[in-house]
């Protein structure tokens, strides 16, 4: 069973709750009451509304990326696209002129990253193909260019700021399966690995032990790394490989840095928990959890990639192929301690973001606003697309 949010259906008291508590049976097919957490996060999230003013066409073509300000006074949102454009959406200035967007073009082909600099939220970090990344400064209204890697034909795949003792830094993974650490303040290489034989899809750091990083690749398996095992005369070697059977789409660590989640595919989502203390091969069957899901978007739509909940140590969000057209988020819970040896971790669709009159496409990125409830959608064709609390 699922829960849904539309613009047109709403649930409310004992009948919204008695939909949760029937959710006891888990998309691994395990029975399993959802934890009252995951009740909670449900309820507020069944509250969000997209409606017309919630969709606007934010870039010429593709989006690729997704971004949200961390700012509580106005929703504003950022999205990179296929041919190096970058729009900003201001949701709330619904009067404005264009709605409320301004376009950019900062780069020459896709843009596959964007972050605003946790330290400076005027700062927003792009990284595309055309092997550059880029900073627009949102108070002087102008980018700074930050970098080049790579040939002209290796392109940049995904960046990712530093924290703890790479604060001031970002990494950056490339078409051609290297991960490179460049320092912002000199703009220079700290180090080049080779991660992966071909292309590396994401780069994710521990948020608590920023000296490990999570990358996916096209060479079907994740790996986890150690920076401080980096740069050196040695060939680096990853603390632990996860296997799968096909291309790894994204890879990110939780919010916590208890659990890494992977898409792959090979229709699968895939939950490790711990995995960074782990070593040597984890094979998909190992897993913490693997959850059957629809991967196959197409030649003319983004890889899905995952998106986790800075606010929650549970929950993701992730498009979807299902008709009629949705977002899903998910609940994940780790193992239980002092259990079985075989016990899995969880993971439960709790909730789909529908709306048949606004929404009629398949969003492949999302992300979540750093601390709101607002879940922000984009599709193949430049919209975008907003949950948020009437």
């Amino acid at each position: 069973m699922k829960l849904q949010s539309t613009g047109g259906t709403e649930q409310y008291g004992e009948e919204f709750m008695a939909s949760l508590l029937e959710l006891s049976k888990d998309a691994s097919g395990d029975d399993e009451a959802l934890s009252s957490d995951a009740i909670g996060y449900a309820e507020r999230m069944s509250k969000l509304r997209l409606g017309e003013e919630g969709v606007s066409k934010v870039t010429p073509t593709r989006i690729y990326s997704v971004a949200c300000h961390p700012t509580t006074e106005r929703i504003i949102v950022a999205a990179g696209d296929k041919d190096g454009a970058l729009g900003l959406w201001n949701v709330d200035d619904q009067t404005a002129e264009n709605g409320g967007v301004v376009l950019y073009q900062p780069h020459t082909r896709t843009i596959n990253a964007l972050e605003f600099m946790p330290q400076d939220s005027t700062k927003l970090y792009s990284v595309a193909y055309d092997g550059s990344v880029r900073c627009l400064d949102m108070v002087k209204n102008s980018f700074d260019f930050v970098c080049s890697i790579g040939s002209s034909d290796c392109w940049l795949q995904h960046g990712k700021l530093g924290a703890g003792n790479t604060a001031g830094s970002i990494f950056l993974s490339d078409s051609e399966g290297r991960v490179s650490l460049v320092d912002l303040r000199t703009k220079e290489v700290s180090w080049q690995t080779q991660c992966h034989q071909k292309k590396c899809n994401t780069v994710s750091l521990h948020p608590l032990q920023p000296e490990y990083f999570v990358t996916a690749s096209l060479e079907r398996c994740c790996k986890i790394w150690d920076v401080r095992k980096m740069g050196g005369s040695k060939k680096a070697s990853p603390v632990v490989t996860l296997e799968d059977e096909l291309s790894v789409n994204s890879a990110h660590f939780s919010p916590n840095g208890d659990a890494i989640l992977s898409v792959s595919q090979s229709h699968a989502l895939r939950l490790y928990y711990g995995a960074h203390q782990a070593s040597g091969i984890i094979k998909p069957a190992e897993a913490s959890c693997n959850v059957r899901h629809d991967n196959k978007t197409g030649r003319y739509l983004p890889v899905f990639h995952a998106a986790w909940d800075p606010r929650s140590d549970h929950a993701f969000v992730i498009g979807s192929m299902t008709q009629p057209r949705q977002v899903e988020i998910y609940s994940a819970s780790p193992p239980p301690s002092g259990g079985k040896a075989k016990s899995k971790a969880k993971c439960t669709r709790i909730m789909s973001l529908q709306d048949p009159e606004y929404l009629g496409s398949v969003q492949s990125r999302n992300c979540f606003h750093p601390r709101l409830d607002v879940v922000v959608c984009g599709n193949a064709s430049g919209r975008m697309h907003v949950f948020r609390k009437p």
